[in-house]
């Protein structure tokens, strides 16, 4: 009788043990069968991914970007109990060396998923290869065309913007019969293909109509410094202009100094940007920018988040998907108090 007893007992302490030490930690109690002590099914542990974003520059609109995706993979954390989204990002700075060597660097994290907002679209390819060489799920944002890419997604599609644009300026046209427009267009990197859709509207429109020249484009690779020279020698040789159109806030910043040191009076000009940053915003409400179409960044990496989800699990057969102008919203003094403060 004494061995039955002690037989019990080892069998018994054990698992009265695991209930101490489960109380102690508060934690519910998962024996060998997968019940837990109050004898319902155990939890299943949530699937962690790990999603990399290799973005091509940590600029104004970078940083809210990265911060609007953290957001959405936050909320998706806590509306699904299935998964358990981790989230690490790099910073190429311009450079396609930097970019490939930083989707290396993600690879060797275990990453999951890797999402490339390229610097540029052919020369950014091998980081994108590499890593769907190592069994990495891609996705691509900026236009990029390869076998190695499982998923595109255009979360603005680039036209649309630029229709907002000539929209604007076609009000502008109405409201003055006399106005002949003089444009410059402010492209940012000659690499990244897609971006340039931001001003074609203006091209056809200027194309169809007597009262809007395109009188001059540059490449200004995103760059202040590099849009405030440009518009300077602009000034200087093309005494007639009177409207820009830049691809980014960051450009536009350049465009205005430019345009403030030389005396312009804003009123007779047009300014046109675009991305809806602090500073786009700051420049609409002090009277330099005219139109900044403002993305909605919510919105427009929220829907990346659930279509790299969607891929990754399988329940998104498409290799592409266009956004159009969900995530846009035109940015004027007559819209600011609607506008300004949307994420």
């Amino acid at each position: 009788m004494k061995n039955v007893t002690k037989k019990i007992l080892a069998l018994v302490m054990p698992m009265l043990l695991m209930f101490v030490l489960a109380a102690c930690n508060n934690q519910p109690v998962v024996n060998t069968q997968g019940s837990t002590a109050s004898g319902t099914e155990g939890t299943v542990a949530p699937e962690k991914i790990l999603i990399g974003y290799s973005l091509n520059k940590l600029d104004d609109a970078g940083t809210r970007q990265m911060a609007a995706f953290q957001k959405a993979i936050n909320e998706t954390n806590a509306e699904r109990d299935d998964l358990q989204i981790e989230f690490t990002m790099t910073d190429a700075q311009s450079n396609v060396d930097q970019q490939i060597s930083d989707v290396e660097t993600l690879v060797a994290k275990g990453c999951d998923i890797i999402i490339v907002s390229c610097v540029d679209t052919k020369g950014s390819i091998p980081a994108l290869e590499f890593a769907k060489n190592n069994g990495v799920m891609t996705v691509e944002v900026r236009g990029m065309v390869s076998d190695a890419i499982d998923l595109s997604y255009v979360g603005v599609d680039e036209y649309a913007l630029s229709q907002m644009w000539v929209d604007y300026i076609k009000e502008q046209l109405d409201k003055n019969p006399e106005l002949v427009l003089n444009v410059g267009l402010v492209y940012g990197n000659a690499g990244q293909t897609l971006q340039l859709q931001r001003h074609q509207a203006i091209k056809e429109f200027a194309e169809e109509s007597d009262r809007v020249n395109i009188t001059a484009e540059n490449y200004c690779n995103w760059d202040t410094q590099l849009a405030m020279s440009t518009v300077e020698d602009w000034l200087q040789t093309y005494p007639e202009m009177n409207c820009i159109a830049s691809a980014s806030d960051e450009m536009c910043v350049g465009v205005t100094n430019a345009l403030t040191s030389a005396g312009v009076n804003y009123d007779e000009w047009l300014v046109l940007s675009c991305d809806g940053t602090d500073t786009g915003i700051q420049l609409v409400k002090d009277g330099k920018s005219d139109i900044d179409i403002k993305q909605i960044y919510s919105r427009r990496f929220g829907l990346l988040l659930d279509m790299s989800l969607e891929k990754y699990e399988g329940t998104l057969t498409d290799n592409y998907y266009n956004a159009g102008s969900l995530a846009l919203v035109p940015l004027t003094l007559d819209t600011f108090d609607e506008y300004a403060t949307m994420e």
